[in-house]
């Protein structure tokens, strides 16, 4: 028994032409998956204001020789992990009349890389609760720091007054993302036509 080749030779110049000539598919393709994107990102998304700070972290000037960016450095991580627990959300609750849940999932910390600083973010639906935990959470932050547990102050260098508000899901980017899955399809169904196009006309 002969085997029969199944393979099929294609034109890359006469698929150039096979897709240009169906370019308003290609078009109507990109703009509904593209609208899928917009409308997904529309319902699916929500506002959220987002207000930031940042603080820089001192340490004890001492006479030893005790490397200072070392202890800076550890200093700051424990003050990553300290704006998270109860002695900062639970003042922050108490004088923002915001539930200990609410100003937990809102706040976040984190250090900024290759400096003795800390990103402090607080994001929310809210423009009012973000504003009033914000509002709140450094002189928190500096109470517990000085205070409980006897460090020096932390300088407050940077602050964000008014809340930025952007959607929780990008619209250009999930609207881009639908037309370029719009267009990945489109082509290769396309393709898959055009195959079988060539194929027919072989049999032929």
């Amino acid at each position: 028994m002969e085997l029969q080749n199944d393979e099929i030779e294609i034109d890359l110049l006469d698929l150039c032409k096979y897709f240009l000539s169906k370019w308003n598919l290609i078009l109507l393709g990109i703009l509904l998956c593209a609208g899928v994107g917009l409308g997904y990102a529309k319902v699916r998304g929500v506002m959220e204001y987002t207000s930031t700070a940042k603080v820089y972290i001192t340490v004890p000037k001492t006479s030893d020789k005790v490397l200072i960016r070392d202890n800076a450095n550890e200093l700051v991580a424990d003050y990553v992990q300290l704006l998270k627990t109860e002695l900062i959300v639970d003042q922050v609750a108490e004088q923002s009349g915001i539930s200990k849940s609410a100003v937990n999932e809102a706040l976040m910390a984190e250090q900024v890389e290759g400096a003795r600083m800390i990103l402090i973010t607080v994001k929310t639906e809210s423009r009012e609760d973000t504003m009033a935990i914000a509002k709140e959470v450094l002189p928190a932050f500096q109470d517990v720091v000085t205070n409980t547990l006897k460090k020096d102050q932390p300088i407050v260098v940077e602050k964000v007054l008014k809340p930025n508000a952007a959607m929780s899901i990008d619209v250009k980017k999930t609207s881009a993302i639908g037309a370029a899955a719009g267009f990945v399809i489109v082509m290769g169904i396309l393709f898959v036509l055009y195959s079988i196009k060539i194929n027919r006309e072989i049999r032929q």
